[in-house]
């Protein structure tokens, strides 16, 4: 975000701030962003348009985020506050993110198991040997770790050992 505002300009600073009205350049560089309004807020935009430089109503809510951007922004690099909430945040994602992954391999290792439950355990070695070329780490060891707990270690052997032609001959 490119500002010329500091957290300690006035709040005249930032209204004083000329109409933000470049909505595309010639190659179509834009993007549409939309959002669900109250109605008062629909008739305070068509009260600012009337009154300022406006021509139309997308033209007043693309300078309020614009302006609304910048007010962000300067909160978000000065504000202890808004820099742990957003942190708080983002790290809530992360875990959510990593749970449901975790989630994924165990969901994975269910269906190992029923492979080889209905007598398809070549299958399951196929999948197992294919999801181990994608893991590393801690993931990888999580998986590892939730087949031994199922007594389906013997499986890892079987799809991490080389490829030979002859094992595909009838």
């Amino acid at each position: 975000m490119i500002t010329n505002l500091s957290i300690y300009d006035s709040i005249e600073r930032l209204t004083e701030q000329k109409p933000f009205f470049k909505h595309e350049d010639k190659k179509g560089h834009d993007t549409f962003l939309g959002a669900r309004f109250p109605k008062e807020m629909a008739r305070d935009v068509t009260l600012i348009k009337e009154k300022g430089p406006y021509e139309v109503n997308a033209d007043v809510v693309r300078d309020a985020v614009w302006l609304g951007l910048q007010a962000l922004h300067l909160r978000y690099e000065q504000d202890d506050y808004w820099k742990a909430t957003m942190q708080l945040r983002r790290m809530a994602l992360d875990a959510a993110w990593e749970a449901q992954e975790y989630e994924e391999d165990h969901t994975f290792v269910n269906t190992i198991q029923k492979f080889c439950q209905e007598g398809k355990r070549s299958r399951a070695v196929q999948y197992l040997s294919e999801r181990l070329k994608y893991l590393s780490g801690e993931r990888k060891q999580s998986l590892l770790d939730e087949l031994d707990k199922r007594a389906l270690s013997s499986l890892v052997k079987e799809a991490t050992k080389p490829f030979d032609m002859a094992d595909t001959e009838e």
